[in-house]
């Protein structure tokens, strides 16, 4: 294990936070103990894709016609018995021989992990997932759960995507996930190797999510002084609801927290203009079609407004508001405005601008760093987002969460099929969206030459720098600013140019995407008190080492029984099961003081934590 590592600096193994089996209270952890610096420390999605590039398949290697009918699904089941048989003989080498050599993945949620973990390379995976499979138990093996299907995606490319299922015995639990298999041709003879492993949980034997649990009755809370709970969500946006119907779902009780005077006044109370960026369907909350407070699933912050530092900032005598402060174009009007910049060039920039256009407003809109722009009708297609309002939010949820982000970018960067296949799309993961999109905008390089001709700096998806999981994920709506000062009436340039304005709106996002930043809030000393837990708290957004998102829907490094929630709703499931399995496994243990304690809180402290613990954690 050790050498394995040291050979691949790229993948850490689950030695970075280990766990041991249910009822043993004692955690073995090899992180770095609470320090002021940023934890976990950050990877680059772009330099693992240029590192781990995708496999090439020579040209020959599969007779299409040797893969009709049933042979794919014989053919997995050939590997899953080697598989298998190396995972029962506890025979690290015969597993790792299982895997496509130096470039197999292997990614995990919850089902052997306890956690969201991405691994590399054959020596890793097998030492890693025979350690976790002695510890959940798979005595029934991995098994085909429906027929493989064999993918021929191009002339270098070509696998079988092989949907698996098993059980596990601690916790007892099952389990599903993908197996996506590549053919190495050796002598003349062809082998199918594991190139990318999926394991998810999907349920607990002890207490599956059940919808009629939802009709039980709430606590009434008004005038206890003590409110005792299993789990506290502060914050009450799309995130805290579909966390809390899902724990509810799974008989785990919780309280949500809220500053604002209604569930979901976080985005009902935003400007007006405000849409979906993205297919409904993509948004809905759980056992709830078509939520009506959810809007942008790709939200990364969204309580700390950002203004840039501006020199001069008393000259001006015009409006200068951030979009948080934007409702609709009347007060602008009715203040005599005419000319409006819009500073930024993401969703809300764009939807400010908008609604001030079509008011007859005089709007320019400022950006320094080219804009990846994605057009609705390619998010929308059935190869993409679309498949949300195909198979519905649950089907969609798996194929979009799964793959390791590494190789989920790599799969939706590269330009390698303009006819992806309707059953991978409908029946496998998202990977080739991507694709699909340079394939689209490849067809139409004329797309954008108008607004580059006016100056806009634009990326299109045809571009090979072009990631939607990067700006997503690491870049997380980030702007570079430019103008750098304010005029009496209006904005200067670092070019010395100036430009009116009546009014400046500045889209510039938002500066709380690292909850260690915003957790604790106020002057409070860092030693003590909030800002002592907020220290131990692992960083968010951006990728880790192994290309996992940090510090989101996943238990911490370094302080239990603290989860942190926002952004994404498709990962509620994921959480809500590992919060359910922390009750159900404290439950179980003996009656000590440190087992099963319900969190306390003091009423009137609700007040003081939802402010200042900002978002949804």
């Amino acid at each position: 294990m050790q050498s394995a590592e040291s050979a691949n600096p790229q993948t850490r193994s689950h030695d970075k936070d280990r766990w041991t089996r249910e009822g043993d209270t004692k955690r073995i952890s090899q992180v770095p103990p609470a320090h002021e610096g940023d934890y976990p420390p950050r990877g680059d999605l772009r330099t693992m894709m240029a590192q781990q590039p995708l496999p090439v398949v020579a040209a020959g290697t599969v007779d299409p016609a040797s893969m009709a009918g049933d042979a794919p699904s014989r053919r997995a089941a050939a590997v899953l018995s080697a598989f298998n048989a190396a995972v029962a003989a506890g025979d690290a080498a015969a597993l790792a021989s299982c895997l496509l050599a130096e470039q197999a993945h292997w990614r995990d949620q919850l089902a052997l992990t306890y956690h969201l973990r991405s691994f590399t390379t054959p020596a890793v995976i097998a030492a890693s997932l025979l350690e976790t499979e002695a510890l959940r138990g798979v005595p029934e093996g991995f098994k085909l759960q429906a027929d493989a299907r064999y993918i021929p995606v191009s002339e270098t490319l070509q696998f079988m995507s092989c949907p698996i299922a098993f059980k596990t015995t601690s916790p007892a639990a099952t389990a599903s996930g993908s197996m996506l298999l590549v053919p190495v041709k050796t002598d003349g003879v062809v082998e199918w190797k594991i190139w990318v492993l999926v394991t998810v949980l999907d349920n607990f034997d002890v207490q599956s999510e059940g919808e009629s649990l939802l009709q039980s009755p709430d606590r009434q809370l008004d005038g206890l002084g003590t409110i005792e709970t299993d789990v506290l969500i502060i914050g009450g946006g799309n995130a805290a609801i579909t966390l809390a119907a899902r724990l509810k779902a799974l008989g785990v009780e919780s309280i949500m927290v809220e500053r604002n005077a209604r569930l979901g006044d976080n985005w009902a109370l935003r400007y007006d203009s405000m849409r979906f960026h993205l297919p409904t369907s993509s948004c809905e909350l759980p056992f709830l079609s078509l939520a009506k407070h959810v809007v942008q699933a790709t939200g990364i912050s969204s309580q700390k407004p950002y203004l840039p530092p501006m020199a001069d900032s008393s000259l001006y005598k015009g409006v200068s508001i951030h979009s948080v402060a934007y409702k609709n174009d009347d007060k602008l009007r009715d203040g005599g405005a005419k000319s409006v910049p819009v500073i930024g060039s993401a969703n809300t920039a764009f939807d400010v601008l908008g609604d001030c256009h079509s008011a007859g407003l005089n709007t320019t809109i400022v950006v320094r760093s080219p804009t990846y722009l994605l057009p609705a009708d390619y998010v929308f297609d059935p190869h993409a987002t679309g498949a949300y309002d195909i198979h519905g939010a649950a089907i969609a949820d798996r194929q979009f969460n799964t793959m390791p982000a590494c190789m989920d970018g790599h799969l939706r960067r590269s330009s390698i099929s303009t006819s992806p296949s309707t059953d991978f799309c409908a029946n496998s993961n998202r990977a080739f969206a991507r694709g699909w999109f340079a394939a689209m905008a490849a067809r139409e390089p004329e797309r954008y030459r108008a607004v580059a001709a006016a100056g806009f700096p634009v990326v299109d998806s045809a571009h090979p720098d072009a990631s939607i999981l990067h700006n997503l994920i690491e870049r997380g709506g980030g702007h570079y600013i430019d103008p750098v000062a304010f005029t009496a009436t209006g904005l200067r340039f670092s070019d010395g140019s100036k430009l009116v304005a009546d009014a400046v709106i500045w889209c510039t996002g938002f500066s709380d995407k690292n909850v260690r930043d915003t957790a604790a809030g106020g002057s409070v000393p860092a030693r003590s008190g909030p800002r002592k837990i907020a220290a131990r708290l692992d960083g968010t957004w951006g990728v880790d080492v192994e290309g996992e998102i940090r510090g989101m829907w996943k238990r911490q490094s370094r302080l239990d029984s603290y989860w942190v929630m926002g952004g994404h709703t498709q990962y509620v499931p994921p959480l809500a099961l590992a919060l359910a399995h922390a009750g159900h496994a404290a439950s179980r243990r003996p009656s000590t003081a440190s087992c099963r304690r319900p969190i306390g809180i003091r009423q009137e402290s609700c007040d003081l934590l939802a402010p200042r613990l900002v978002g949804n954690v």
